[in-house]
């Protein structure tokens, strides 16, 4: 009960902020090449000492008062890196993401990285 009651406080007290779409660049193993992308909307939480990112099922650590980065590994060789910032004096929010080792879970996905922005507004 305890545990509910803190973790619908830590809820209570984060910052959220929505993003409809993200546009960017993205560029996907081997040839790397630039290619202009998109990436739905989310929801990103900022709840002063870690965040949480609608989709992402990632960890993320809050640094400052607008960074979240998030890593992952499978322990076979694959490593993910997402970052979240938002830049607060133009409502816009930034994401990059970089994944190596793709093949070591999914065959058929390429490693990546990516760069986009979107117009965040604040929900709560």
């Amino acid at each position: 009960m305890l545990l509910l009651v803190s973790a619908l406080m830590a809820t209570a007290a984060g910052e959220c902020w929505r993003v409809d779409a993200y546009t960017g660049p993205s560029l996907e193993a081997p040839e790397y090449r630039v290619q202009e992308d998109a990436l739905q909307g989310q929801t990103v939480c900022f709840y002063g000492d870690h965040g949480w990112v609608t989709g992402n099922d990632l960890e993320f650590t809050q640094f400052g008062d607008s960074t979240l980065i998030g890593w992952g590994h499978n322990g076979r060789g694959m490593e993910v890196v997402n970052v979240y910032q938002l830049d607060r004096a133009n409502n816009m929010m930034m994401t990059t993401a970089t994944r190596v080792g793709t093949r070591t879970e999914v065959p058929l996905l390429p490693d990546y990285a990516s760069a986009f922005v979107g117009r965040a507004e604040r929900v709560r």
